[in-house]
């Protein structure tokens, strides 16, 4: 069980970050969020993945900042950290998202997420 700082990557606020990767050499920022029913892959990422989605197959989606238009991935998506692989199921593809989102539905039930916001710091443990 690893445990890490929070970070700021650039806008002033801490958060529980955490490094993803399909290929070792080219790793994604995640937030591993509590808030977040779904996991979600900004857009970008999704292309430079290679996730499978239908574009002309939009829906509407809630989250902190209101109503948003997203896609669902056509396939669950198999993504690495430091303590190993994780699946996130047909993750949500957002084109407004700055960081990869790591929500309860799947990355939640791979690990136990323990956060120490006074400290900042959080703990991973694999179920």
């Amino acid at each position: 069980m690893g445990g890490w700082q929070y970070q700021d990557l650039g806008d002033g606020t801490m958060r529980p970050y955490l490094k993803v990767w399909r290929d070792p050499a080219i790793p994604f920022a995640a937030i591993v969020d509590s808030g977040a029913d779904f996991s979600c892959l900004p857009l970008q990422v999704a292309l430079v993945l290679g996730v499978p989605f239908d574009p002309a197959a939009p829906i509407q989606a809630n989250g902190a900042g209101g109503r948003y238009d997203c896609w669902q991935a056509a396939a669950d998506l198999v993504l690495n950290c430091v303590e190993g692989p994780f699946t996130l199921a047909r993750p949500m593809l957002n084109p407004s998202l700055g960081y990869i989102l790591l929500g309860r539905r799947d990355f939640f039930h791979t690990f136990r997420v323990s956060m120490d916001e006074r400290n900042l710091v959080f703990w991973l443990e694999r179920y």
